[in-house]
């Protein structure tokens, strides 16, 4: 299977104009890098997914490409006494004609059991239709994994229950094992460029009895005429909060069509409201507030969110934001962007598909595809590799940004287009490259150390 990157709905990046600027040294606090694994192929490939942890600190993650047959897998990562990190293969994808899915772009989530659930983003029990599934991956006695399809999505054309397709995101679960996601497509609808048979869903799988899982449809974006205010094609994962309401981000849709964040709220007889927090404005097609959130959300203990964009930020063309929502006494939502990424030529990141990670001291931490400051052919021509960064709160409201690593495309991984780092209660961050590594240069599995 041959690499294929997910930037977006054409699945290929969107070139940006340059800019030279100056970036200061005392934005440098560079942590020591550490690659704990290397894909080449029959071990994975290419991972778009970050790495989630069990309680002994052993990492899990899925790779998009490679693996026994070239449709991807997930593994496991344990931690050696020497320092060193013994790699497992849980289970490879067959794809095509095995039904059981194939490409898995999101993170996994484990449940108290120690089972793992995720998506692929193609596959599924409805040949030859590829539309997706969830899964699901039992440890067994023998200590391989046996996997179960919860659900394979269907969103042909006359289907009458108006599925979702083609899931890139992560899982969440609510307090009664219920798993909540997105789709990108599907939900009813016409057929657009960004759309098939609708334009994203919110769905819900609730375990049955017999072991089995009902889906169902809590949100649909379908295309109308002149946009969607609602939003249209979600990318990313969900957040539950205490009170079980879910919220999330739309890539584009809204009302300048730039993208929006929405919250979702039960109802007492089973149906949800959407609520759209924030649309962003896509202003001269570089807005200050940020253009095309494609990656999901963090929420603080007092109720903000903490989202990216992957362009907007309002320096010449802008090469994406974090941005803060926090809740007003009217019920409505203010923006604050709290840093803006120029792009590109430039030492600081851009092209922002990956969304923050808040730890227990309230820093944020998050990756660039690009940026660094190093430019590489294999780079697409752009100013580095990507880079990890950290952004912490100052006392007058104002963040500052670190730079932790800058990826060169080389031993050390390169272009990471995780969903989400993981950061551990030491400070140790945790996140996938695209690229990079030894050997094939197939992707990474990286540590970073303050």
């Amino acid at each position: 299977m041959g690499t294929t990157k997910y930037y977006g709905v054409t699945a290929k990046a969107l070139a940006v104009a340059a800019i030279a600027i100056t970036m200061t040294a005392s934005a440098w606090a560079a942590g020591k890098e550490k690659v704990l694994l290397s894909f080449q192929g029959p071990n994975g490939g290419n991972p778009t997914a970050g790495v989630i942890a069990d309680a002994e600190g052993n990492l899990y993650g899925a790779a998009a490409d490679g693996g026994e047959f070239g449709f991807g897998n997930v593994f496991k990562l344990t931690q050696n006494k020497n320092g060193t990190w013994t790699q497992t293969v849980l289970y490879s994808f067959k794809g095509d004609d095995a039904s059981d899915g194939q490409v898995p772009l999101a993170s996994l989530i484990l449940d108290g059991e120690g089972n793992l659930y995720g998506t692929t983003g193609g596959g599924g029990t409805h040949p030859p239709i590829s539309d997706g599934t969830v899964f699901k991956l039992t440890p067994t006695k023998s200590g391989e994994w046996t996997e179960t399809i919860l659900h394979s999505f269907n969103c042909t054309e006359g289907q009458d229950d108006n599925d979702g397709c083609a899931p890139y995101s992560y899982l969440v679960f609510d307090k009664a094992g219920n798993l909540y996601g997105t789709t990108n497509k599907g939900g009813g609808g016409d057929f657009t460029t960004f759309c098939q048979n609708g334009c994203g869903t919110v769905f819900k799988l609730a375990p049955n009895k017999d072991g089995t899982w009902t889906e169902s449809l809590i949100h649909t974006f379908p295309h109308g005429k002149g946009g969607t205010p609602d939003g249209q094609n979600p990318y990313a994962g969900l957040i539950i909060d205490d009170a079980g309401n879910l919220y999330g981000t739309t890539y584009i849709g809204g009302h300048d069509d730039a993208g929006v964040v929405f919250k979702l709220t039960p109802n007492s007889n089973g149906t949800w409201k959407e609520t759209v927090l924030f649309s962003f404005r896509a202003t001269i097609n570089n807005p200050k507030d940020g253009l095309a959130a494609y990656a999901g959300l963090t929420m603080d203990k007092s109720g903000n969110l903490y989202g990216t964009t992957r362009n907007g930020g309002g320096k010449v063309t802008g090469g994406g934001t974090v941005y803060k929502l926090t809740p007003t006494a009217k019920g409505e939502w203010q923006e604050t962007v709290i840093h803006a990424f120029p792009s590109p030529r430039y030492h600081d990141g851009e092209f922002v598909l990956t969304g923050v990670t808040m730890d227990a001291a309230g820093n944020l931490y998050g990756a660039t595809t690009f940026g660094g400051g190093k430019q590489e052919p294999t780079c697409q021509d752009f100013d580095g590799c990507g880079v990890v960064y950290k952004l912490s709160p100052n006392a007058d409201g104002t963040w500052s940004e670190s730079i932790l690593h800058a990826f060169q495309n080389s031993a050390d991984g390169g272009e990471p287009e995780l969903d989400r780092l993981l950061v551990d209660s030491a400070g140790n961050v945790y996140g996938t490259t695209f690229f990079g590594g030894t050997g094939a240069g197939g992707g990474t599995v990286f540590e970073i150390t303050p």
